[in-house]
């Protein structure tokens, strides 16, 4: 229920997520407590990624990810610069 009402709140409010809860699975949870839980989650998920990020600094060592995509997708981008001769492409 927690994991279901913290994705909820990811895209609507608070008051929505309460209403979607309650229409889609029967439950009745307030928008308080939705809002409790959001940032309890969210605590746990910062200090998280701060410890990831201390980890890092120390040993410069990238975490890997826990789950390999089954596709990656790799695009680049350029742009112009202007220099002396005129403007000049950049990658």
């Amino acid at each position: 229920m927690a994991k279901v009402c913290c994705l909820l709140t990811v895209d609507d409010s608070f008051e929505q997520s309460s209403r979607k809860v309650e229409h889609i699975l029967g439950q009745k949870i307030s928008s308080n407590t939705i809002e409790r839980l959001a940032h309890q989650v969210g605590t746990v998920a910062l200090e998280e990624a701060k410890q990831e990020l201390a980890d890092f600094r120390k040993s410069r060592h990238v975490v890997q990810s826990q789950a390999a995509p089954e596709r990656l997708y790799i695009a680049s981008d350029g742009t112009t610069v202007h220099e002396r001769d005129g403007w000049l492409w950049c990658c």
